[in-house]
């Protein structure tokens, strides 16, 4: 997604602005979830930087396209959601991974943020079908007990515990009627042509679901509070056979831009520059200083290996040189559980123990120069004990090394 909420938490990272600019850059149907793209003018400056890059770009709502050409001045197509690219074969096979028990009728609402007047609009329609409710709620790491206790009239027996993907398609695919206030609750509900209702959800890119309602002429299919729920709109049925035929128009347009935008010319982007306008009082922040860097970089990918690699438990040891590391870590305490641990020596030893007890390799995070040296009681004994530890320390440029500056050591190799 290209939102003011992404940049603050990912940066830039989904304007790609980590790639080499020899790469065709694509942007296959993000989302500004907006009317407006209201950020800061130098934030606006880089991503109309980064936005340059692109070789092609396509957008997932109307007013998506509207902001690239009234912000950016690109022109961008309007397309679909990659979710309707794949064959419904496809959801089926996950589906048949679970291993619920979906055989009792009932009506499926997948609610993203509950309120008082979702829940009754959830009761009101359930009551009216006839059916028995299951409810799924934001699968966010950290966020169901917060949104169970918002639901006071339905139980146990109604909320569904946080599942796994197979699960989550699988009730989508038995459920007699579908009740969401999520854009891909929507979608699904679409793919698997069920009949559903639709709860605007301002706060989750509202702008969503009226282009792809509007484009498969669905529009009369959402509400805005519980009480425009009445038997006219729960028993209107939807023809699937004409949204299906929509849909198998606007798949058909999707494939020919991607296949087009896979081949096409990769732009000269040597003289594309960040120019921010000078008139904002705002200071660029460390991120954005940090962005241009290319050891920034390869912070990033560091982080990614160890992520992909299954390495959960990093010790963090503060310093001036690793505060790079450091916030990259702490950005993304999502994927990483973090310790601190002051003294270099007692962390060693805390990852040591971490690592002996989990039976999995832990990450060390230090500064540059001695700090590094603290490990070494610890490494050595992880060495012959055959535990996995992996250190990691900033280190200075090397041609500083043999001039009697301060804390620059011989780094590499140090073990």
């Amino acid at each position: 997604v290209w939102t003011r909420d992404a940049i603050r938490i990912t940066r830039y990272m989904f304007f790609l602005n980590f790639v080499n600019n020899n790469k065709r850059e694509i942007a296959y149907a993000p989302s500004f979830g907006q009317v407006r793209f209201e950020v800061t003018a130098e934030e606006h400056a880089l991503v109309s930087k980064y936005l340059s890059k692109f070789d092609a770009i396509s957008v997932r709502e109307q007013s998506g396209k509207d902001i690239l050409k009234n912000q950016f001045g690109i022109e961008a197509q309007h397309i679909l959601d990659p979710v309707f690219l794949i064959d419904i074969k496809d959801y089926d096979k996950l589906a048949e991974e679970s291993k619920v028990d979906t055989s009792e009728d009932f009506a499926l609402a997948y609610i993203l943020d509950p309120t008082p007047d979702k829940e009754e609009f959830i009761r009101k329609s359930a009551e009216k079908l006839g059916l028995k409710v299951k409810i799924i709620l934001d699968g966010r790491k950290g966020t169901y007990d917060r949104n169970r206790a918002k639901f006071a009239y339905f139980n146990d027996e109604h909320i569904l515990p946080n599942m796994e993907v197979v699960d989550w398609v699988k009730y989508f695919k038995d459920a007699k009627y579908v009740l969401t206030d999520s854009h891909h609750g929507m979608a699904m509900a679409i793919i698997y042509n069920k009949q559903f209702i639709v709860y605007a959800n301002r706060g989750r890119g509202y702008t969503r679901f009226t282009s792809l309602l509007n484009l498969l002429g669905m529009a009369d299919r959402m509400i805005d509070n519980f009480n425009q729920v009445d038997e006219s709109l729960i028993f209107s049925d939807i023809d699937y056979n004409k949204v299906i035929s929509k849909l198998n128009q606007e798949r058909d347009t999707a494939h020919k831009w991607l296949t087009k935008a896979l081949k096409c010319k990769i732009k000269d982007k040597s003289k594309i520059s960040f120019k921010p306008d000078k008139s904002t009082e705002r200071p660029l922040s460390q991120f954005e200083i940090l962005e241009s860097n290319h050891e920034f970089k390869k912070i990033r990918l560091l982080a990614t290996l160890l992520r992909d690699y299954g390495v959960k438990h990093v010790v963090l040891s503060p310093g001036g040189r690793d505060v790079p590391l450091i916030r990259m870590f702490e950005h993304n305490e999502d994927q990483f559980i973090l310790h601190r641990v002051t003294d270099e020596r007692s962390a060693a030893y805390f990852g040591l123990g971490l690592a002996s007890q989990l039976r999995k390799p832990v990450a060390c995070v230090c500064t540059s120069g001695t700090a590094a040296s603290n490990y070494l009681p610890a490494v050595t004994e992880a060495y012959y004990t055959g535990v996995p530890l992996i250190m990691i320390t900033a280190d200075r440029r090397g041609y500083y090394l043999n001039q009697g500056e301060d804390q620059t050591i011989p780094q590499k190799g140090i073990y």
